[in-house]
């Protein structure tokens, strides 16, 4: 649980305390070289499923590990209760059912997920039902996108607030990808 190993690396096999010592950057761009090709080659598996497991296993999963510097999944539990995040983000699957508010909205496409929509002022308000085709997101959180009551009672900023180990994660976050920052 505490290690992770890239597939095609072997030599490659640290705990999360090692993995700060090597260069992690130059490591897995060797690694998607080796991987990418192989996931996308002309033989591709024709079971979009398992390639789309392969792809989470070889290349999404060891960037999760490195940034949360622990089990990704016990990590995003932490960030969860912590109440550190005021965007809720989730991404709309085709079907699912998306709420508009007509009072509040600042345009038709600013919409939210049933979670967001049941735990904020809009249900008490004018609103519209959408089945999403999928791709677009819950705009719980983002100012712009509301006249008022832009967060649901689980984004409403200052709720637990912005705990160290958040902050943490965010500045290794934008080192990673080299973003400047004033968090």
């Amino acid at each position: 649980h505490s290690t992770f190993c890239f597939p095609y690396l072997t030599s490659v096999h640290l705990s999360w305390a090692g993995w700060m010592q090597v260069d992690f950057y130059t490591t897995f761009l060797h690694h998607l070289a080796q991987v990418v090709p192989e996931i996308y080659s002309a033989e591709m598996d024709p079971d979009l499923e398992k390639q789309e497991e392969s792809i989470q296993m070889s290349i999404f999963t060891p960037l999760e590990w490195y940034l949360f510097g622990e089990d990704p999944d016990i990590c995003l539990e932490k960030l969860k209760h912590s109440g550190a995040f005021q965007l809720c983000g989730k991404v709309f699957k085709s079907g699912e059912t998306t709420y508009s508010c007509r009072d509040c909205a600042i345009d038709p496409t600013c919409v939210l997920c049933m979670d967001c929509f049941q735990n904020s002022v809009h249900k008490n308000h004018r609103y519209k039902m959408h089945t999403s085709t999928g791709g677009g997101f819950c705009d719980c959180g983002d100012t712009e996108a509301w006249k008022t009551g832009p967060f649901c009672v689980s984004h409403e900023p200052g709720r637990a607030g912005t705990t160290k180990e958040v902050r943490i994660l965010f500045l290794k976050i934008a080192n990673y990808f080299k973003l400047d920052t004033m968090i």
